[in-house]
């Protein structure tokens, strides 16, 4: 079996891509799974342009069960980009975006997940993550 996921957009304007990621677990987990692909996103004049990164402006969680989840940037090596700990529901505006260290980097630069448990996974843990981010060209 696998974990129960979805991955809705919200929103994509081109400048803006909001998207609620979510997982109901079955004792699978995920690790490293792409979330968001850069390719998918597309600028609003032209549908071939596709942003070179994104910045994370603002998340709104609720994790409950997993002992944290963590968001990565594609790159080589996989970049932390934030750990969501279970703490009923969590709301970051970012009043500086967390960008993309691309710098240096091989890499996609898409969204990666993996799901934390120290004592193993079970099933029914599960999150909701809605993410806003700054497209960048």
């Amino acid at each position: 079996m696998a974990d129960a996921v979805s991955t809705v957009v919200m929103s994509d304007t081109g400048l803006r891509y909001d998207v609620i990621l979510t997982n109901v677990c079955d004792g699978t987990g995920e690790t490293l799974v792409k979330k968001i692909d850069l390719t998918d996103i597309s600028s609003i004049n032209d549908p071939d342009i596709h942003p070179k990164s994104l910045a994370l402006e603002k998340v709104e969680a609720s994790v409950n069960g997993f002992d944290s989840v963590s968001l990565f940037w594609d790159r080589d090596p996989s970049n932390l980009t934030m750990v969501v700990l279970p703490q009923g529901n969590t709301e970051m505006c970012l009043h500086q975006y967390l960008n993309d260290p691309k710098h240096g980097q091989t890499g996609t630069g898409d969204i990666l997940l993996t799901t934390n448990a120290a004592g193993g996974l079970s099933a029914q843990e599960s999150y909701t993550i809605h993410l806003r981010f700054k497209c960048k060209y």
